[in-house]
């Protein structure tokens, strides 16, 4: 009688274990997954191979979640209300746009991103968060990262290689640097930490693409990709 009491107690703890690191999330991993819903037009791509399933499931299970957005928008804050005095002129005139004013109001196609990485604030080992952007005629711009490490994040360069006050600054992969004011931020809230990444990106179409490396406290390392599609 005792054996399964003992296994029920084990598979609630586990339940529990499970509920508190793996949210709805792994929805997320089995929708890129081989076995997942194709047909749908998902926010990142499917996974590469199978190698890199596994690597995303063990992230999953240590309670590490990723996610992106990229908001397009035509106008900065003080543009939009310019935009809008525009408009309310125009209709207060009973008159039509002219031509510097409708070109004023087509602005420049900028991005807003977001992205985020959560975990539990007892991760164990390293995390290393890099973000990067590429356009159809296949340049790239390296837009930010890190790496979380001992309850702290480092900034790193496209390489995951620490940067310091005397690197670089600028774009590019060939300069192995961050652009200024694209840094990653800590935040916390109860037992779950966040990387934070906003920033500003002119783009037309073209791919986002986020690398995560996981090296748990064993040494081993867990890579996985997320693409996303960028459209005008």
């Amino acid at each position: 009688m005792l054996i399964p009491l003992v296994i029920g107690v084990i598979s609630l703890v586990l339940v529990y274990r499970l509920a508190r690191l793996v949210p709805w999330h792994i929805e997320t991993w089995l929708r890129r997954s081989l076995y997942g819903v194709q047909s749908e037009r998902l926010r990142f791509q499917p996974f590469a191979n199978g190698l890199e399933e596994q690597d995303s499931l063990m992230m999953v299970f240590s309670g590490i979640e990723f996610d992106m957005e990229a908001l397009r928008t035509n106008f900065s804050m003080q543009d939009a209300r310019a935009a809008a005095e525009i408009y309310r002129q125009a209709h207060a005139d009973r008159r039509a746009l002219t031509a510097e004013e409708r070109e004023f109001l087509q602005g420049d196609s900028t991005m807003s991103l977001t992205a985020t990485a959560s975990f539990p604030e007892d991760l164990a080992g390293t995390l290393t968060v890099l973000v990067n952007y590429q356009n159809e005629a296949g340049d790239e711009q390296y837009l930010g990262g890190a790496r979380y490490a001992g309850g702290d994040i480092v900034p790193v360069d496209w390489y995951g290689q620490e940067l310091t006050s005397s690197d670089s600054r600028g774009v590019g992969r060939d300069r192995q640097s961050i652009p200024e004011g694209n840094a990653f931020e800590l935040e916390q809230e109860g037992e779950r930490q966040t990387m934070l990444l906003e920033v500003g990106l002119e783009a037309e179409e073209g791919w986002l693409e986020a690398r995560l490396l996981y090296t748990s406290s064993s040494g081993q390392t867990h890579p996985v990709s997320y693409f996303m599609e960028l459209s005008r």
